[in-house]
Order: C-alpha cells, then sequence, then structure tokens
C-alpha cells in the first residue's frame, strides 16, 4: 500500500511505507521495470517476497537477499466447501 491509499484509509502509522515497526508486504524483482522496453516486462522474475515483513519466497539464485529463510512448504489451506452428495 502506498502513502497516499495509506492516508486515505486512516492506516498511515502502520503501513504505506517501509519503516520499523510497520507492515512490509513487497516484492524484489529481477530488473527495473521502469527503465526496460515494455516487451521485455514480462521476462522480468520475482526474486523474493516479503508479507507481514517476514520473507515468505526467496528463489534459490538470490538467497544473498534472504539472510536466514529456510524453504518451507506452505500448508493447505482448509476445504470449506460442503460435501458432496455421493449416490450407489
Amino acid at each position: 500500500m502506498t502513502g497516499g491509499s495509506a492516508y486515505a484509509l486512516f492506516r498511515e502509522a502502520e503501513v504505506g511505507s517501509l519503516r520499523p515497526g510497520k507492515y512490509a508486504d513487497l516484492i524484489v524483482i529481477s530488473g527495473n521495470p521502469l527503465t526496460i522496453p515494455s516487451e521485455d516486462l514480462r521476462r522480468l522474475g520475482v526474486l523474493m517476497t516479503m508479507v507481514g515483513g517476514r520473507v515468505e519466497y526467496c528463489v534459490g539464485a538470490a538467497r544473498d537477499l534472504c539472510p536466514g529463510y529456510a524453504d518451507r512448504t506452505p500448508a493447505p489451506l482448509p476445504d470449506f466447501r460442503p460435501p458432496e452428495p455421493i449416490r450407489w
């Protein structure tokens, strides 16, 4: 969330900028999307993802960006769908 959006939602004390004590949801990508040709944008890759200030994903080639990161298998989401009737 950008600073303007955080201000509009009265949440600028907790989000909207990268500062100690604020939530950090961000990605680090393999290039600068503002300086490469538009046809090369699809070639950019995600190197790291942070959610709530915690590294949730780190590509193997960029481990120096993610000190202390350990690969983990995400827990499956619960299935809240109603059971399907079985007809014999």
